[in-house]
């Protein structure tokens, strides 16, 4: 998949044509130092990987990051291929365009750590998520914007097992050095805060939803695709905006911290939206078994 279009790109090298990059592109905060947080790092550049379509995979030109509140870096690599703001035309009215300069240095680093390819997922889905908000916020992207933003990707975007995380290599060149990128082989986990499911799903419609597979260590991966296009999600974000909108009125609410408006927005996804059962399991279950009832 992703993986094609990088080894299309390594062989094309020269043969890229590359992408403007307008007057209207944000002036990042840049990282200085190794303690410097909510800031980037290398230098943001995108080249088209031909044949040039609208809307199609293009690729990073340079190694660019993102260093988060936490000091947690964040890492795309000269090659990486990338679609933008990965979200459907029918809901273009949230974000524009794919590769509007305002969204696309979030978008490019979380397009990395989201990754079907195993190894790019080096990090939980939760945090990655909250690595996206962090990063728009970052860029300039309105509180307002990013929020409904933040709700998308939390609610509708890629989501993994964390329990199957791995300690990855250190990103190369990477002014902090708490960043992580290839999945090693230290069979280390990480802890996830993720929201306790509530909702126990038949066993036969997750084979449907999810990529399952089994490594070779024998650990189950599982992976479930963003799901931007599903027929309820155009009302529940319009729903949702209003909400938002309507609880960040107030003066006192725009000035809560990003940790506290994104619980908030976590809290009403996982209310709209209860996480499934699969995502906390380490076991797999079988298309053939009963359905698993949910953890108390």
């Amino acid at each position: 998949m992703r993986g094609s279009f990088l080894l299309l790109a390594t062989a094309l090298g020269a043969s890229f044509l590359r992408v403007g990059i307008s007057q209207a592109d944000p002036v990042l905060p840049m990282c200085s130092k190794a303690t410097d947080t909510d800031c980037f790092t290398g230098k943001l550049g995108l080249v088209h990987i031909p044949p040039v379509e609208e809307d199609k995979d293009q690729a990073l030109e340079y190694d660019f990051g993102f260093v988060d509140s936490s000091g947690t870096g964040w890492q795309t690599n000269s090659g990486d291929p990338t679609n933008g703001a990965s979200i459907p035309k029918a809901l273009r009215w949230i974000v524009g365009q794919p590769f509007d300069p305002l969204f696309v240095p979030a978008s490019v680093i979380h397009d990395r750590y989201c990754d079907m390819i195993r190894s790019r997922r080096v990090y939980p889905w939760k945090a990655t998520h909250r690595m996206f908000y962090e990063a728009l916020l970052a860029t300039g992207v309105s509180p307002s914007k990013a929020r409904l933003m933040y709700y998308a990707v939390y609610s509708f975007g890629p989501r993994w097992t964390p329990a199957e995380i791995d300690a990855g290599h250190v990103c190369r060149g990477n002014l902090t050095p708490f960043c992580q990128q290839i999945i090693g082989e230290s069979g280390a986990t990480v802890s996830s805060s993720d929201p306790e499911p509530a909702v126990a799903e038949n066993p036969a419609e997750l084979k449907k939803k999810y990529e399952i597979t089994r490594g070779p260590d024998g650990k189950f991966d599982v992976y479930r695709k963003a799901i931007y296009d599903q027929p309820d999600v155009d009302g529940d974000m319009h729903a949702v905006r209003t909400i938002l909108d309507a609880t960040f009125s107030g003066p006192d609410a725009e000035k809560s911290s990003p940790e506290q408006q994104m619980e908030l927005i976590e809290n009403l996804s996982d209310t709209r939206h209860p996480a499934e059962v699969i995502l906390l399991n380490e076991k797999v279950p079988n298309p053939k078994s009963k359905v698993t009832k949910s953890p108390k």
